[in-house]
């Protein structure tokens, strides 16, 4: 029956232009006699009440500010703005605004675009890379020193056990001086600060008297049956452990340098046979010697380790050949919780297997729920590059089973990937799976840490 419009501005518009999008609704670009290119967002809400086979009442729509930057032509005449696809299928809004002279603004609408469908996320799985670690000032990968990828290798704990075990020492004080950026607690903020209210959190919290099937050996509620979000991530940093939201939730596919193992296991093939070589030879004699069914479960935290620091620094100055840390139940130098090239240590292996297997039950739910109940999924992938593709691959795979199965079902159910990477926000199948995955996937050229801090505001906006 009746339609009203509540908008303010602190000039008269000159020139605009509605642009509509499936996510985001309406957004209006305005240029105004105060020589400034607005952005707004209109805002629909209906109140209609049904009264037989009519609807009376009535339709508001509202403009919200969003942001202004100055316009540096004098005497605008003219407005446009369209949107223009590249070929990795990022799309970036490119306005042009004319009079005597011209000038062109480019904004990327993906950044709204991904706090819209985040806002409407019934599940959210993290997947993570060495571009989010970077935000921390940690090292990647292509920039570790050559000594990384020499002792990367198990082997150099049974030939050169000092020597490995204070590189791996000092590399996981490395890990432990960097502070987690602010995009880990944007995470904690969305994920168990519940800003993204559509995230199925579970009524209530699991206690210690719920059904054995809920429960880890280590008496904690195994969260695959109930939680909404999951991280699944590259890194070896430890850092997302140290937030409660994340830590018993988390798939580490290749281990966590923060936390050390007993390496009974190194001298091994993975078909349990032993190792040849005089070097193997002289490591297995240890272990047969001192091994105990317990080294097996033994790990600890970098953090639980007591003098650990100190007594890693004595050894460099004095010079000390002697082991800086050994498990308390065969003597043996501890190794990291990380895979290795060349690693068969079934300690190592197990409780990696261990994650993923947890992970992996999560999907299965998860990816279920989106095909019978209507669920909506977003992959929210950060700083994955192609040089150490599994975590981007992983992305990839979760999106094309998602969208396949939602193509058999009319319960409604969507999934989308928000891929921020600086380099590489595309795609990375093959042609023919391109055209299918494109319209799901947002891509969103930037690091991770502004990118979210970004999306972060536009849900504060978004409210």
């Amino acid at each position: 029956d009746k339609t009203v419009i509540e908008c303010a501005s602190f000039s008269a518009f000159k020139s605009v232009k509605f642009v509509t999008d499936k996510h985001d609704g309406y957004r209006l670009y305005a240029v105004g006699y105060d020589q400034n290119l607005s952005l707004w967002q209109l805002v629909l809400n209906n109140n209609f009440e049904s009264n037989g086979n009519k609807a009376k009442g009535e339709q508001t729509m509202k403009l919200i500010h969003l942001s202004s930057c100055p316009v540096d032509v004098s005497d605008v005449s003219s407005f446009d703005c369209i949107t223009i696809r590249g070929w990795d299928m990022e799309e970036r809004e490119v306005s042009m605004v004319s009079g005597e002279g011209v000038e062109i603004f480019s904004i990327d609408p993906n950044i709204p675009k991904a706090a819209s469908i985040l806002k409407k996320a019934n599940y959210l799985l993290i997947t993570a890379g060495a571009g989010f670690s970077a935000d921390s000032g940690l090292a990647t990968y292509e920039s570790f020193p050559k000594e990384y990828l020499e002792m990367c290798n198990p082997y150099l704990l049974a030939e050169k056990e000092s020597q490995f075990q204070r590189f791996w020492l000092n590399f996981t004080k490395e890990y432990a001086s960097k502070k987690p950026h602010d995009g880990y607690r944007i995470l904690e903020e969305w994920c168990q600060g519940e800003k993204l209210k559509g995230l199925l959190r579970p009524r209530c919290t699991p206690n210690r008297e719920d059904s054995p099937s809920t429960k880890m050996s280590d008496g904690n509620i195994d969260l695959h049956h109930t939680s909404p979000w999951w991280v699944y991530t590259s890194n070896v940093d430890g850092h997302f452990c140290s937030f409660s939201s994340f830590d018993n939730c988390i798939c580490e596919i290749h281990g966590n340098a923060s936390e050390f193992r007993c390496p009974n296991g190194i001298g091994f093939s993975d078909k349990g046979e032993m190792r040849m070589g005089e070097v193997w030879a002289k490591w297995n004699e240890r272990v047969n010697a001192t091994r105990s069914e317990m080294c097996n479960d033994y790990s600890v935290l970098h953090k639980d380790c007591g003098s650990l620091l100190e007594i890693d620094k004595e050894h460099d100055d004095d010079g000390h050949s002697g082991t800086c840390l050994a498990c308390p139940h065969c003597n043996l130098p501890l190794r990291p919780n990380v895979l290795m090239f060349n690693d068969t240590d079934k300690n190592v292996l197990g409780s990696i297997a261990n994650e993923r297997d947890r992970y992996q039950k999560w999907e299965e739910r998860v990816e279920n729920d989106v095909f019978s109940k209507g669920r909506n999924l977003v992959i929210l992938e950060l700083g994955c590059g192609t040089n150490v593709p599994a975590v981007r691959q992983e992305s990839e795979e979760v999106l094309t089973d998602c969208i396949r199965k939602a193509k058999r079902s009319k319960a409604g159910g969507s999934v989308h990937l928000i891929r921020v990477n600086p380099k590489d926000s595309g795609c990375c199948k093959e042609d023919a799976t391109i055209s299918e995955l494109s319209p799901c996937i947002v891509p969103i050229r930037g690091t991770a840490l502004k990118t979210m801090r970004s999306i972060n505001e536009w849900l504060d906006i978004l409210k």
